[in-house]
């Protein structure tokens, strides 16, 4: 991909509307703080009239005013606060992604199907809630690709019935065409049990068959990083060539974050795990932080250019 002269695109398209937005964001704030303000005055004056002795009373005292006045404070800004995520959702990250590659359509709501999230098989848990947006979809080249945000969960329930959520996967998840005509199944996970258990963790992987058997590649660093399970060994080498090994290893050097691989049906599919939501507005942070806008870019950035640094655009025989 091109390089692209970010600052311009900031200063002359982007500084104008994050500073309309940010006149939004104060506003909303303002609200907010007004609440929480008045529900600390209403604490103050119930703190005197609760025993100390009784501190669910106490806790209840001091911090049910404050969190029921700042949630009537931010309803009181419901609207500003819905123009506020949509105006950053497309004015923001929806032009960002045109200034990346024009070609791309950016759908804020959007998610990769559920129905390709388990073609891939790269997280097999059964999930009870499956969300996403932020949903990016074209074609680069000969290689049509997207990319969404994607949380999923299974839920549990003590014997008193009180639920709690385990995430299953929490991150961008990436489809691509692979250049690459295979039949069988290759995969690629981060290669937990030899950094936690050395060289034991090698007899580790090799007991895992759910996802076939256990591949060794030829690259040092990547068996550091990775380890590979495959139902054909033979057309797992066939696709994990020695150059895109070593790109699948300076991706996850620019990620520096969890990465899950899946090869199936030609297609390309890839986790890469975040702790927190990307793409969001925060009331208590200023949108004219330039870095934080700048980060956003950055992983945009790092999803389109996928297709060249793993080389997808270059068809192998038969694949078009």
């Amino acid at each position: 991909m091109a390089e692209k002269n970010f600052d311009l695109f900031y200063n002359n398209q982007l500084l104008s509307v994050l500073q309309e937005l940010e006149k939004v964001r104060l506003r909303i704030r303002k609200n907010i703080l007004k609440g929480a303000g008045a529900g600390m005055l209403v604490a103050v004056t119930l703190y005197f009239f609760v025993s100390p002795d009784d501190f669910v009373a106490l806790m209840f005292s001091v911090a049910g005013p404050v969190i029921i006045s700042s949630i009537i404070g931010f309803a009181f800004s419901y609207k500003e606060h819905k123009t506020l995520k949509t105006g950053f959702k497309s004015k923001v990250i929806g032009e960002m992604v045109l200034f990346i590659e024009k070609s791309l359509v950016y759908d804020s709501k959007g998610k990769i199907a559920p129905g390709e999230y388990k073609k891939s098989k790269l997280f097999t848990h059964g999930y009870d809630r499956y969300k996403g947006d932020d949903h990016v979809t074209g074609k680069l080249g000969a290689t049509q690709i997207e990319f969404s945000e994607l949380h999923t969960q299974y839920e549990t329930k003590d014997k008193d019935g009180k639920s709690s959520w385990h995430t299953i996967f929490k991150g961008i998840f990436f489809i691509a065409d692979f250049n690459k005509e295979f039949k069988g199944e290759t995969f690629i996970q981060p290669d937990l049990a030899e950094k936690i258990f050395g060289f034991m963790g090698s007899s580790l992987q090799g007991m895992n068959k759910a996802k076939g058997d256990l591949v060794k590649m030829e690259n040092d660093e990547f068996e550091k990083e990775f380890v590979v399970y495959a139902s054909d060994q033979v057309e797992a080498r066939y696709i994990l060539s020695t150059k895109l090994l070593q790109r699948i290893i300076d991706f996850k050097h620019k990620t520096g974050n969890k990465m899950h691989l899946s090869f199936i049906n030609s297609k390309l599919y890839i986790g890469v795990s975040l702790k927190r939501n990307l793409f969001e507005v925060s009331y208590f942070k200023s949108l004219l932080k330039r870095d934080a806008i700048e980060e956003f870019y950055r992983y945009l950035d790092l999803c389109v250019g996928l297709v060249e640094d793993l080389d997808l655009n270059t068809r192998i025989w038969t694949k078009t």
